[in-house]
C-alpha cells in the first residue's frame, strides 16, 4: 500500500462459521481489492521482464540441447563406424588365421 488505507475498509468484522454474510464477505472483497490495486503497474513489468527473461534463457537451452544431440548423434557416428572397422580387422585376421592353418596342414 502506497498511502494511509481508508478508515472504511478497516471496519472490524466477524465471520461466524456456517453463517452466510454477504455484507460483510463484500466488505473483505472490497478491502483486499483496494490493497491489491496498488502497484500493479509496477508489478506487471516486473513480470514482463522476467518473462522475457526467462524466454531468452529457455531459448539459450535448446540451442545447447541441440548442440548436445548433434554431438551424440556424432558420437554414435563414429562408434558406429569404429565397430564396423574392428569386425572387418576381427574378420580379416580370423580368415588369415584360418589360411594359415591350412598352410601348415597341407
Amino acid at each position: 500500500m502506497l498511502d494511509k488505507p481508508d478508515t472504511k475498509l478497516l471496519d472490524e468484522f466477524v465471520l461466524t462459521e456456517g453463517v452466510d454474510n454477504p455484507k460483510s464477505l463484500k466488505k473483505i472483497n472490497n478491502a483486499w481489492g483496494e490493497i491489491h490495486r496498488h502497484g500493479k503497474a509496477e508489478l506487471g513489468e516486473e513480470l514482463r521482464d522476467a518473462g522475457k527473461s526467462l524466454s531468452t534463457k529457455n531459448q539459450k537451452l535448446d540451442e545447447a540441447y541441440d548442440q548436445v544431440r548433434k554431438m551424440e548423434n556424432w558420437w554414435k557416428l563414429a562408434m558406429q563406424a569404429k565397430k564396423e572397422k574392428r569386425e572387418a580387422f576381427e574378420a580379416q585376421v580370423k580368415s588369415s588365421k584360418l589360411n594359415s592353418r591350412k598352410t601348415k596342414t597341407t
